[in-house]
């Protein structure tokens, strides 16, 4: 568990970690975000999140993303729906790995996380 000692958050190796839009661009320029990235979710069939986008009323992944947190909170089922979506997150970013690169990775991503080419 995290934080406080009452705290429902678990960590885990399945946990998403957005580490901001630059940091997306920078090293995946073809990344979708936002309002783009909330779509091409939906198109490669998130269903769950189409669900929320439908009844928020809106584009905008991080305030879905926070919303739906803070309904979560006392709602079990969104709890529930909550994880579906991360798998839906997931399934989408696995294409944004270092291993999908088509050819060298560049110098300073090899630098700056510690990988090497394979020549």
């Amino acid at each position: 568990m995290l934080g406080h000692k009452n705290s429902n958050i678990a960590i885990n190796s399945n946990s998403i970690f957005l580490l901001g839009a630059g940091f997306t661009k920078a090293v995946f320029p073809s990344a979708p975000l936002n309002k783009d990235l909330l779509k091409a979710i939906i198109d490669e069939g998130g269903n769950k999140i189409a669900k929320y986008k439908e009844s928020y009323h809106t584009d905008d992944i991080e305030k879905l993303l926070r919303r739906l947190d803070l309904d979560a909170i006392d709602r079990k089922e969104i709890r529930k729906d909550r994880s579906l979506i991360e798998a839906e997150i997931s399934s989408y970013f696995s294409r944004f790995r270092f291993s999908n690169y088509n050819g060298e990775i560049p110098a300073w991503q090899r630098d700056s996380s510690g990988l090497r080419n394979s020549a």
